[in-house]
């Protein structure tokens, strides 16, 4: 069972001190609140474990403690949301001053805020319906009062992935093996209906998470499209998409994969039209035939029956 409350500590650096708070989980009306169970009663964020997406491209950059009263307040130096990597296994996502941003809804800091609560709404209404998403455990939403420091803070917490593909793209992981890996996470959650809905043309999926600290892994294994891959920021995301499974071209198929497929540069693969119009129709009277089946299941066999010279679905 999750703790009612937990502590939250914020080692200091060299412009601010230490600072402890008490944190309560939050509860929200009208929804499941489907969370996982956080099993510790303490968090600790290491010094200088505040980072942020610095404006422009989009790079991140540490965020002093010392900023935190400022932040959401003077918008053309902060209004993003701030994060850290906590007590090695957890990811919080913090925004502050949430009593003063909540005066200005049209502010980028109050959607910043919007998103962050949309964030944690859908993983308990939607993502435990499937066990086998590329999605982090999500253990809920906490607030702490903290005064003069920063006011209200809100912050989710959530099971720690590793980097941004938009960090990696410019390092020596930026493999194909990785680049399929952030692909099929993708192609996996449009097969269960879930369109994540936030592409920006300068993140470069920066949603995507690689787990390159993942326990076991090679060098060798980050390179090859071994190390696990998330896809988090679900605060613009539905749940109720339509794909039709087919290989990837210009005139077919849905639009934010072939964003996807763009940003990690492949290059698509033409498709006979007759199949697709075929395999369209197949899809449509398989499905009615077999309602046992999940449309996961079977897009994986629409797959193999039209398209077998394509990699299988989640492999």
């Amino acid at each position: 069972m999750t703790p009612p409350m937990i502590r939250i500590r914020f080692e200091g650096d060299n412009t601010a001190p230490t600072r402890t708070y008490n944190a309560r989980e939050w509860h929200f009306r009208h929804n499941s609140n489907e969370f996982s169970t956080l099993p510790i009663l303490g968090m600790l964020i290491a010094k200088n474990g505040l980072k942020i997406n610095q404006q422009g491209d989009r790079r991140t950059k540490t965020f002093s403690i010392s900023l935190a009263s400022n932040w959401g307040l003077d918008e053309e130096q902060f209004s993003d949301t701030v994060f850290a990597r906590a007590s090695n296994m957890y990811c919080v996502r913090l925004v502050f001053n949430v009593e003063r941003i909540l005066k200005n809804p049209e502010s980028a800091s109050c959607r910043a805020y919007q998103r962050l609560v949309n964030d944690a709404i859908f993983h308990s209404d939607h993502l435990p319906r499937f066990p086998n998403l590329p999605v982090p455990k999500h253990y809920g939403m906490w607030s702490s009062n903290t005064g003069d420091w920063a006011g209200t803070i809100v912050f989710s917490i959530t099971q720690y992935c590793g980097i941004s593909w938009h960090e990696l793209y410019y390092t020596r992981y930026n493999t194909l093996a990785n680049r399929l890996s952030v692909a099929r996470a993708y192609e996996q959650l449009h097969h269960f209906g879930i369109e994540h809905g936030d592409f920006k043309y300068v993140s470069r999926c920066r949603h995507a998470i690689i787990d390159l600290y993942a326990p076991g892994l090679t060098a060798e294994d980050m390179l090859n499209g071994k190390a696990p891959c998330y896809i988090v920021g679900f605060g613009e995301s539905s749940a109720d998409h339509q794909f039709d499974s087919m290989p990837y071209e210009k005139e077919s198929g849905c639009r934010e994969i072939h964003t996807v497929v763009y940003h990690m540069d492949f290059v698509a693969k033409p498709v006979q039209s007759s199949n697709m119009a075929e395999a369209l129709k197949w899809l449509a009277q398989y499905s009615k035939d077999h309602p046992e089946l999940t449309n996961a299941q079977i897009l994986a066999i629409q797959r193999e029956k039209f398209f077998p010279e394509y990699p299988p679905l989640f492999s």
